[in-house]
């Protein structure tokens, strides 16, 4: 039978994350793991058992390949490929939409499905994450849908992983998570991290002025 992993590698199509396992020396016989420091701070944060080394993951994961991944784990059905199948959603969201809306990192055990979003250096708003959430509700309920006839039980958990803590964030936590949970991203040491912006002639940030400029960052 099919773990959940394998199951969800098999729609993960996503340029960057096959490169990163390409050049790294990834291979089905030596399958690049998490580091165990990085799995015990994940499970740590979110008040689980240790994650194994051999825990699937994979990045800039699409919620659309998620909603797929978890109807063909849990149903189990090869002709789920060409079911037509009604879109699901509320508020004008829906299940499966025509964008490329994402996880940034995603852990899964046959147990446990981790959904991790990063920032660097730029911060978390509550726009953004607010549209994050109201989609993986969406995705929520679908599995809820299909785990009440399937003999398989998967815990979601969510965690935010930034330079510094968000405090501000006015968007609600998803509905099927405790509390907003964080682990501290480490940056690379240097002196200084620039970035290129659009400005007006005077040297403020403007993303239709017809000037551009050399600025520093931080950590958000």
């Amino acid at each position: 039978m099919q773990s959940l992993g394998h199951v969800l590698e098999r729609f993960n199509r996503k340029e960057r994350n096959l490169l990163i396992r390409d050049i790294l020396g990834d291979a089905d016989a030596n399958r690049l793991c998490l580091h165990e420091s990085f799995r015990k701070r994940v499970a740590d944060a979110l008040g689980i058992a240790p994650i194994p080394a051999n825990a699937w993951w994979g990045t800039d994961y699409h919620i659309s390949w998620l909603a797929g991944a978890l109807s063909v784990f849990l149903k189990r059905e090869p002709e789920i490929y060409c079911n037509k199948r009604h879109l699901e959603g509320s508020h004008g969201r829906q299940l499966v939409e025509g964008n490329q809306e994402d996880v940034d990192l995603i852990i899964a055990t046959d147990q446990h499905l981790i959904l991790i979003e990063v920032k660097a250096y730029s911060g978390f708003t509550s726009k953004q994450f607010k549209s994050k959430v109201d989609r993986l509700n969406i995705l929520y309920k679908y599995f809820e849908t299909l785990s009440g006839v399937a003999d398989k039980s998967i815990r979601f958990h969510f965690l935010l992983m930034s330079p510094n803590e968000p405090k501000k964030l006015k968007a609600p936590v998803p509905e099927w998570a405790p509390r907003l949970n964080w682990i501290k991203l480490a940056l690379p040491q240097q002196r200084a991290v620039l970035s290129v912006e659009r400005c007006d002639k005077n040297g403020h940030t403007d993303k239709d002025g017809c000037h551009w400029q050399v600025v520093d960052l931080k950590g958000g």
